[in-house]
């Protein structure tokens, strides 16, 4: 694209290596590391399926979804079949499989880095360009996601050369990557969405941008309605309330991250503000014939596309319930938007500042300093919070794991429970039930959880309607409860019954694991013999 252009291969592949080779230091520890929470449910069940039938995808759209612990889920995103093809290279092998696929996604964040970066520079120069992309690699849950074998990051990649090519005005690639974003995951419409209507008001080459908008409407739209009449990954609402759903969604999971909450507010709130204070310059300015990428104009180019590309993503997070979907706007979503917002914060320090970053302008430097050290405050944050100890402590003991992957103590909680499923493992003489999302852990020894497919492992399938019954159970079970999420309020529930009938039944204790406050345990319900 248009960072690979002419004299600028050699530095954008020097580039690229040189962040990779930071992604690696940075997450070299995770480079074995096994799929963990939504990668498990949504990109490795299908893609394992794909893998032991020989890539039979009419069986796997047969198959049950996500609410039944089945394998039909993400089945159109290239990010399951990339999973799926790794496996047939490596025949399943677990250790060559996790290595190769945190590869490609460290080389994936790298891409992402150097647009970013080439992004940037044309806009504000090598060293706060510079800053910008360390700001967006340090941000904890974006760490956390280069760090997995998911979506978020080749997601977040599409958005960015999206948004990048269109402030170049390399309009057909950013429709192209506008369609990438879009068969990776859903989020991606909103993007195509506002780069359609970006190119409405474009000037010069109505045809060429008509047939853009064309592109992304059909194909964008194309791949969500095969999702829609796919109908396997909607989970039912759990709340009519529509307006007090979204305000207590967004506000729940946003303040689990107060920094990235206030960073989107300040370009919401701050950004609207200066675009409708600036109204009367946006038509000549923001969208010009004759203007030669570099110009100071081109970073005012870069605050009209971030401020609407964000708006238009929070939006669709806000529309999503609408469809009668259980949604939980879970920060890791923010991904694909980040970058965007870093570049976009920055634009808007220096436009609302009123200053300027040619270097013959006086107040140039003082607006530079500024915001670099804005950037630098960001940084020494992102770092001194990677492992989530100035995030709000929700309590470790009933946290699910979508709020621990908002920092590195994902890992703790993943060991602890992994160590669940090791000691269910051994239990061959009752039955073992699991949430929705152990029963992936449990579902194939390719996950890394579990040794051999275990015939006593029973599901706990339910959501949050459902009342518990004891005596829908064997005399003699086990739970394993590992979060209070899928399944675990009703294994808490089946435990508070028999607890209060201490004349039926006998509650046990039978293994429990704390590990850096995450805890878990295996509780065996058996009926008191008369």
């Amino acid at each position: 694209m248009d960072i690979l252009k002419g004299k600028k291969h050699f530095s954008a592949y020097l580039i690229f290596l040189v962040f990779f080779i930071l992604v690696c230091i940075l997450n070299w520890d995770a480079r074995y590391e096994k799929p963990v929470w939504d990668t498990v449910g949504g990109v490795f069940a299908p893609a394992i399926y794909l893998y032991e039938t020989g890539f039979d995808f009419r069986a796997l759209l047969n198959e049950p979804g996500f609410p039944q612990a089945g394998p039909n889920v993400h089945v159109y995103s290239p990010i399951t079949f990339v999973t799926a093809a790794v496996m047939w290279l490596f025949d399943g092998g677990r250790a060559p499989v996790y290595l190769s696929l945190h590869l490609i996604q460290f080389a994936l964040t790298a891409m992402l880095l150097t647009v970013v970066f080439s992004l940037s520079r044309t806009v504000f120069g090598v060293f706060t360009a510079l800053l910008i992309t360390v700001a967006v690699v340090l941000f904890p849950p974006f760490l956390i996601q280069s760090r997995y074998m998911y979506m978020e990051i080749g997601g977040s990649l599409c958005v960015i050369l999206a948004f990048s090519n269109w402030v170049k005005k390399n309009y057909f690639w950013s429709a192209i990557a506008a369609i990438g974003a879009c068969i990776v995951k859903s989020f991606g419409l909103p993007v195509a969405v506002c780069l359609a209507l970006l190119f409405m008001f474009e000037k010069g080459e109505k045809a060429k941008r008509f047939t853009y908008i064309l592109m992304m409407v059909v194909l964008g739209a194309g791949v969500e309605l095969l999702r829609w009449m796919q109908g396997t990954n909607m989970a039912p609402a759990n709340n009519t309330n529509y307006i007090g759903y979204l305000i207590h969604q967004f506000h729940s999971r946003l303040t689990q991250t107060p920094d990235f909450y206030l960073i989107l507010l300040f370009l919401i709130i701050g950004g609207w503000w200066y675009l409708l204070k600036n109204g009367s310059a946006l038509k000549g300015k923001f969208v010009l014939e004759g203007q030669e990428v570099g110009d100071i104009e081109t970073g005012k180019r870069v605050l009209l596309g971030g401020i609407l590309m964000v708006s238009a993503f929070v939006g669709f997070i806000g529309v999503v319930p609408l469809s009668g979907m259980g949604f939980y706007p879970l920060t890791r979503y923010y991904i694909w938007i980040w970058p965007v917002m870093v570049i976009t914060l920055v634009a808007l320090i220096s436009c609302g500042s009123g200053g300027s970053w040619r270097k013959n302008k006086k107040d140039g430097y003082a607006i530079k300093l500024f915001v670099n050290v804005v950037v630098l405050a960001m940084i020494g944050l992102f770092w001194c919070n990677k492992a989530g100890e100035y995030y709000p402590n929700y309590g470790k003991d009933i946290t699910a794991f979508s709020i621990a992957e908002r920092s590195m103590e994902y890992i703790s909680f993943n060991e602890m429970q992994s160590s669940l499923l090791r000691s269910a493992e051994n239990i061959n003489d009752q039955d073992v039930y699991l949430n929705l999302f152990d029963t992936y852990y449990a579902s194939s020894p390719i996950m890394g959880y579990i040794d051999d497919y275990k015939e006593n492992f029973r599901n706990i399938l339910t959501y949050h309607n459902n009342q518990a019954d004891l005596s829908e159970y064997p005399d003699n079970f086990a739970l394993v409860l590992s979060n209070i999420s899928h399944g675990g309020q009703y294994m808490s529930a089946l435990i508070y019954q028999a607890l209060k009938a201490p004349d039926k039944y006998e509650v046990k204790i039978l293994d429990n694991y704390n590990i850096d406050g995450f805890t878990g345990s295996i509780v065996g319900i058996s009926k008191v013999s008369n």
